[in-house]
């Protein structure tokens, strides 16, 4: 549900415009897009609200919702949710983290630090006895959302140490630095286990151990409570240790470091109260730290590179008998250089910079100005005094700015310091920026170096209390799931507030407001309108969603939209260059070169966990009412509300509890495979306040048996008394189960429901048969030698004008699940070569319509995959284009083009200026060229030159580049040079595949040339050859690759078209039950056979007339037959490690609540070292007994370091991971966490990887079981 709230920028309504909402997959692909018509447009408060939907099998990760000024053709304002797939959870937790002392412990009751001794994890216990003097306390407290403490849960505490930087209050001008190596100093400790008390709360003690170290270590803890038999809740907490005696500190004196002159540098021990003890001795050495550039070959490439050349100085120790002190030296050159301390008798050490120089001034730094306000907020129109300090004299500039500059003054500016006023504008909003820039001429007296320019900038921030508006709801505090309520919300100022209000939240309301409640815009018509909504409280705390808060927005303190610049480099490059900035010749582009360095579940059903209304206005008394349909949800919903009156805004939110006073629960798989058993705990609850007898009464549709583990209902239940019965569950086949526990007692019925799909144990088979049928014969099919008829549905299509036979693999790729550039390029290209032709077959998959928003849905993309060098990124989001790619992608621009379709010229002219730069190179193969002179010559930018330099070199160009070149050729109106080119050896060459850079392979070639070969001459003696290779290269109704499935669709769909279509034929398909459908060439025919009609034995189809029938037979279901594990070029494992990394023996049995890491190793080992193979998918589907940790939801664990390798893309779906990598010779690793959930007994399927263009590299792993107890 998307609410949005439209303003200018000075917070007017922005003038009414068309709009048009989009959803965008993680990948950057357009998903959904909407017009916002009349009922959904912005109204008279700028006001708007539509509905998004998401599929329930669409990608999980980071979405982006964009609004499209249809208009003005751009995006108006973007945002981002996640979209994941989670069930939220029922408790709230809280944990917190205290520093206490060694006498003041309270190590966890024996009760709470229970020891499992046949556990299979090891778990790090303490007691009283090991409590460190100076330690961590991590206090957690659980309860529901109706307020009942979770006693008697488990609850474990996994902690993170890393070691941090010391500060210290009392001496600020102080650096306190540690080790350079300080951020490879973290470590996971062990896992420490307890069981929360009567009150749901439960104590650890903490500390990062006396091995490590010394210093100030922060803590970050995952707690996470797990419920009886079922899920687990986490929650982060943070904290600090500081475990060192002493910290020590250097301090510049009065901020100058001259050359020639005594430099005097402070040094101070600060002591820790915590540990007293004698002051350490130090160590010391000045060091001058130089850095030298040399020009280097890196990949066959000269790049600058860059080492540091250190020398020592001087030698000091200090400390031992005092605490502070000085250190007093002179430097003959100016320069960077460093103090470095170690302790003599421990591990404590210290490292403090030093910049030298000639400068006079008391600056920190005399390349910076150091500007301060007289205040720390203004309102707008107030004065504000503005303080410079700066080291040298020069020209001063000072700006005010925000996005744009609204004051500026220029001065003379003698040091140490100038004082400015400035009068701020009425209509600032959301602050501003001074920025003070200052330049000095070139004193040729000086022999060493003196800073340039200095810049400094300073935030205004700005005070707009006066446009918040007062807002208070009333609504029920406590609901049945399900319930109707009505909310009302009041907006009153305080002469309008009635006593019936509490004085407290009046008066906080109004003593941030400061104008009259008449509207503050006069661009907004219409009264205050009032937004209200519910969210289950468990999806909120997932998802750390915040209370939107527009006041805050429309005022926040906006980022400065000023850049400032000066031309000294460039004038006086060679003038005492300083050693920090960069070398003669590798600035010239300073920001290129440093970006050079640098299977699845069917859907399930949920009901919907939100509900919410239309705006509504407030009426004469500045109040409204609300009716909501609350979802049906146990626990908790939190209300919430916004507020919007022209330029002045508001938003509150209240908690309501959902219950009834029988609480039913029950813990239900996400997913299960046939053949688990697992128990089932069923909580019943009684929340009234009276004493109830209880009777429980299961119900199961679907694949599954429950059977109690004992006869215990029915029961008696004392108020507040709460009862847990456990059921075991058998998951006996495969398909969608709809489950059910109800209570009944004397006030009524109440039950829980649980939905979820059971799979089967080997991943669905496909076969597909695409063939003919002559006419006067018949053909029989036996699906069920090579299937298991439980599962098994076969699909037959019979069409005299539609390509069917090229079905499966336009299917295919309009479902592929990924987009980089050649795939998106790919899909676009089979749509609309082979979707032309399904139009005129009218099927029902290919309405006009529907490919043609496609095809312009793709033409957007790949827009949006442009960078600004004009070419195409290979990836969305990625900085550099890709030469090949780009080429591909103009390639159908062109096609799209020359089909009717609309290519922008912001789009088209920015592409074919980088493919002739590209061009132009040289850099690029034969074969890339050859593509690069169709696509500019079929824009009309035609590279003579290079093309009869390409024509030139003929025998050296591959089939493809020979098809490409012919075209460009075409395009110019020549044919004799087209036909020139494509010489007699062309059919004979063998390609080999390539999957990076220029991919390509043998199918890719001949499609490229079936396709030119057609443009030139239908009739051309070679169509007939080149179409039937294609043929034979398909296997199970399509090609190898995306690649090559839309090379081939493109050319074949062409070829198909140009057929003569000659002759009738009829037929009959007879099932095994006997059961006959008729068919005939003059329209298409469908049927899908399941059931008896495969269990009986094979169907037949016979066929008269005097044409041959094309025939499309789809078979999906459970082979008979299970794939052994093979490793075809690649090799995928997976190995299971407990929380501080180590390998969990075969066989291992979890509990229910244990966290373990799932690494998947990934390696070629055929590849050379080096080399690289791109675009792997990894499938890990999980047993039903593991969920996965989702590091992307705030209730979940997120403290595991990020071991192994990173992989470019995650995906967490409800019964797998997905993970997008690329392999090579060396093996790579990937982790995430997975947590065991329900005890029972399931079968683990095999871990697969694959490429994703190549088939030929691929890996199956080995199925497995697991007992979760």
């Amino acid at each position: 549900h998307l609410s949005g709230v439209l303003r200018s920028p000075t917070g007017g309504v922005a003038p009414r415009q068309r709009y048009e909402v989009r959803l965008r997959r993680p990948d950057g692909r357009i998903e959904w897009r909407q017009t916002l018509a009349e009922e959904t447009a912005p109204d008279g408060q700028g006001l708007f609200q539509i509905e998004v939907p998401t599929r329930a099998t669409c990608a999980t990760g980071v979405w982006g919702l964009d609004l499209w000024n249809l208009d003005a053709k751009s995006v108006t304002r973007s945002m981002q949710v996640n979209v994941e797939e989670f069930v939220p959870t029922r408790l709230e937790l809280n944990a917190v983290a205290s520093l206490a002392h060694g006498k003041d412990a309270h190590p966890v009751e024996a009760s709470a630090q229970r020891a499992v001794q046949d556990q299979a994890i090891p778990q790090r216990r303490s007691s009283s006895a090991d409590v460190p003097p100076v330690h961590l306390t991590v206090d957690v407290d659980a309860k529901d959302f109706l307020g009942h403490a979770s006693k008697g849960l488990g609850v474990r505490v996994l902690p993170r140490w890393t070691r941090v930087r010391f500060e210290s209050e009392a001496y600020p001008d102080f650096a306190f630095m540690e080790p350079a190596s300080i951020a490879k100093q973290n470590f996971e400790d062990r896992e420490q286990e307890g069981t929360l008390n009567e009150e749901g709360r439960a104590r650890f003690t903490l500390h990062p151990g006396s091995h490590r170290t010394p210093g100030l270590w922060k803590m970050r803890a995952a707690a996470t409570v797990t419920e009886i038999g079922g899920r687990s809740t986490t929650h982060t907490v943070r904290g600090e240790i500081d475990t060192a005696p002493y910290h020590l500190g250097f301090r510049l004196r009065d901020g100058v470091a001259p050359v020639g002159e005594d430099i005097h540098v402070d040094w101070r021990l600060v002591p820790n109260p915590e540990l007293p003890c004698a002051p350490p001795s130090y160590a010391l050495r000045l060091e001058l730290m130089v850095t030298e550039y040399g020009m280097q070959t890196v990949n066959g490439r000269l790049s600058w590179q860059s080492r540091e050349r250190i020398t020592e100085v001087q030698r000091f120790q200090i400390g031992g008998n005092g605490e502070a002190g000085t250190l007093t030296f002179r430097v003959k050159e100016s320069g960077r250089y460093r103090l470095i301390a170690e302790e003599l008798d421990g591990e404590g050490r210290a490292l403090f910079p030093l910049q030298v120089g000639a400068q006079q001034e008391k600056v920190s730094n005399p390349e910076a100005l150091e500007l301060t306000l007289d205040r720390p907020r203004y309102v707008p129109g107030d004065r504000a005094q503005l303080q410079v300090r700066g080291a040298f004299a020069g020209q001063l500039l000072v700006t005010l700015e925000n996005n744009g500059v609204l004051a500026s003054r220029v001065l003379a500016f003698q040091p140490p310091m100038a004082t400015l006023d400035f009068q701020l504008p009425e209509d600032l909003r959301g602050g501003a920026f001074f920025s003070a820039s200052l330049i000095r001429g070139v004193d040729p007296s000086q022999t060493s170096w003196l800073p340039h320019r200095a810049k400094g900038l300073v935030r205004v921030t700005t005070d707009h209390a006066g446009s918040k508006l007062p807002l208070n709801l009333a609504a029920p505090e406590r609901a049945a799931p399900g319930d109707r309520i009505v909310v009302r919300a009041e907006s009153l100022f305080l002469q309008d507030a009635p006593t019936a209000w509490l004085p407290g939240e009046v008066a906080t309301q109004e003593a941030s407001f400061r104008s009259s409640p008449a509207a503050a815009n006069t661009q907004v018509t219409g009264p205050a309108r009032l937004y209200v909504w519910a969210v289950d409280t468990g999806v909120l705390l997932a998802t750390s969603e915040r209370l939107p808060d527009p006041h805050a927005h429309y005022f926040a303190q906006r980022k400065i939209g000023v850049s400032t610049a000066d031309s000294w480099s460039r004038l006086l490059p060679d003038h005492m260059r300083a050693e920090s900035l960069l070398h003669i010749g590798g600035d010239a582009d300073a920001e290129g070169a440093m970006a050079r360095r640098l299977g699845a579940l069917p859907p399930t059903e949920r009901e919907s966990s939100v509900a919410w209304s239309r705006a509504v206005d407030l009426n004469e008394y500045r109040s409204a009412e609300v009716e909501l349909h609350l979802p049906n949800v146990r626990g908790a919903v939190t209300l919430r509300a916004v507020l919007v009156e022209g330029d002045r805004y508001s938003s509150c939110e209240q908690r309501i509890e959902l219950a009834t006073d029988l609480q039913v629960t029950a813990t239900w798989p996400r997913y299960a495979t046939a053949g688990d058993s697992f128990r089932v705990p069923v909580k019943v609850l009684n929340t009234s306040a009276n004493a109830m007898s209880v009777d429980i009464q299961p119900w199961c549709e679907g694949p599954l048996m429950l059977t109690p583990e004992a006869p215990d209902s029915p029961f008696n239940l004392a108020p507040d008394e709460e009862k847990v019965l456990w059921y075991r569950a058998q998951a006996t086949g495969v398909g969608p189960v709809h489950a059910r526990f109800t209570g009944r007692y004397a006030g009524g019925d109440e039950s829980f429901e649980g939905r979820f799909q059971v799979r089967a144990a080997t991943a669905l088979h496909q076969e597909v048969f695409v063939g003919q049928i002559p006419a006067n014969t018949s053909q029989s099919f036996h699906p069920a030698e090579r299937f298991a008829t439980r599962d098994l549905e076969v699909s037959v299509e019979i069409d005299a004008h539609a390509p069917i036979e090229l079905r499966p693999a336009l299917r295919a790729l309009i479902d592929y699940p990924h987009g980089c550039l050649e795939q998106t390029t790919s899909r676009l290209f089979a749509l609309l070569g082979a979707g032309r032709l399904l139009d005129e077959a009218t099927a029902a998959d290919a309405d006009p319509e529907v490919v043609r928003a496609m095809i312009t849905a793709g033409i957007d993309r790949l827009h949006a995959m442009q960078t600004r060098w004009g070419g195409m990124s290979y990836w969305m989001g990625d900085r550099e284009p890709s030469p090949w790619g780009s080429a591909y992608a103009g390639h159908f621009l062109m096609e799209a083009r020359g089909a009717g379709y609309e290519v922008p010229e912001s789009l088209s002219t920015p592409l074919m200026d980088y493919l002739t730069a590209c061009l132009n190179s040289g850099e690029e193969d034969l074969g890339t060229q050859a593509l690069m002179c169709r696509v500019l010559a079929g824009f009309g930018k035609p590279q003579e030159a290079w093309m009869v330099r390409l024509l030139e070199r003929a025998p050296e160009l591959d089939m493809a580049g020979r098809a490409h070149l012919a075209s460009a050729w075409l395009a110019l109106g020549r044919r004799d040079r087209a036909e020139e080119i494509l010489i007699e050896d062309t059919l004979l060459g063998e390609v080999a595949a390539s999957w990076s850079g220029r991919i390509t392979s043998q199918t890719r070639q001949q499609g490229a040339l079936l396709s030119t070969l057609l443009e030139l001459d239908a009739a051309h003696p070679w169509v007939e050859t080149v179409a039937g290779r294609l043929y034979a290269a398909r296997e199970n109704g399509r090609w190898r690759s995306t690649l090559e499935d839309a090379a081939a669709l493109w050319a074949l769909a062409r070829y198909q078209a140009v057929q003569p279509k000659v002759g009738e034929y009829r037929g009959v398909l007879v099932t095994a039950t006997g059961e006959r459908f008729e068919f005939d060439s003059k329209k298409p025919f469908r049927h899908t056979l399941k059931g008896e009609e495969l269990t009986a034995g094979a169907f037949t189809l016979q066929v008269e007339g005097d044409r041959a029938c094309k025939v499309l037979v789809v078979s999906e279901g459970t082979a008979l037959e299970p794939v052994a594990a093979y490793d075809r070029n690649l090799k995928v494992r997976r190995r299971w490690l407990d929380v501080s990394g180590e390998p969990l023996a075969p066989g291992t049995e979890l509990r229910v609540g244990d966290l373990i890491q799932v690494e998947l190793e990934l390696e070629a080992p055929n590849l050379q070292p080096g080399d690289r193979l791109q675009n792997i998918a990894i499938v890990d589907a999980l047993p039903a007994g593991l969920e996965i940790e989702n590091p992307r939801l705030a209730t979940g664990t997120e403290i595991l370091g990020a071991n192994g390798n990173q992989a470019d893309r995650v995906e967490f779906r409800e019964d797998r991971v997905v993970i997008f990598a690329s392999a090579q010779h060396q093996a790579a690793t990937f982790r995430y966490a997975a947590r065991a959930t329900l005890a029972g007994s399931y079968k683990v399927p095999p871990v697969q990887a694959s490429s994703m263009y190549d088939p030929g590299f691929a890996s199956l792993g080995e199925p497995a079981s697991l007992n979760v107890r």
